[in-house]
C-alpha cells in the first residue's frame, strides 16, 4: 500500500537526519494489505537510545497509528516513554490510553509524532 510506504520513507529520512547520532536502525514491514509496522533504534553520541515502534493502518483518510511506543533511555535510566498501551496505572489520566512515563512517574500526554520524540531525545543528549 503506497501511503504506508511513503509514510515509512518519511520516518526513515527523519531518523537519518536526527542530530547527535552514533547509529540508526530502521525497519518497515508490510502486514496484510493495509497494515504495517515501523520500528527502530536511534543511538545518540552520549550512548542514550530512542527505541520506537508504530503499528499502522492505511485508510481512505490516510495513515493512522493503532499502537505506538517511543522509549528513550540512557543505560538503565529512563528518560521518557510515550505509549498507548492499556496501562492500569494510567487509567485515571485524561489522555488514557495515551500517556508518558517519566523518571517521576506517569503523566497525561497526547501522542507525539516520531519526529517530536526524536526532538525531545535530542534535547536531552549530553554532549561532552
Amino acid at each position: 500500500d503506497m501511503p504506508l510506504r511513503a509514510y515509512a520513507r518519511t520516518l526513515s529520512a527523519a531518523c537519518q537526519e536526527a542530530d547527535f547520532l552514533a547509529g540508526v536502525a530502521f525497519s518497515f514491514e508490510e502486514r496484510a494489505p493495509r497494515l504495517g509496522l515501523v520500528k527502530g533504534v536511534l543511538t545518540f553520541l552520549d550512548g542514550s537510545e530512542l527505541h520506537f515502534s508504530e503499528f499502522l493502518v492505511s485508510t481512505e483518510g490516510g495513515v493512522h497509528k493503532i499502537k505506538y511506543r517511543y522509549h528513550c533511555a540512557h543505560g538503565p535510566s529512563l528518560r521518557f516513554r510515550y505509549d498507548n498501551g492499556r496501562d492500569p496505572k494510567a487509567r485515571s489520566l485524561s489522555t488514557y490510553p495515551h500517556h508518558k512515563h517519566t523518571p517521576a512517574g506517569i503523566i497525561p500526554a497526547n501522542p507525539p509524532s516520531l519526529i517530536q520524540a526524536i526532538r525531545e531525545a535530542e534535547s536531552l543528549v549530553a554532549l561532552p
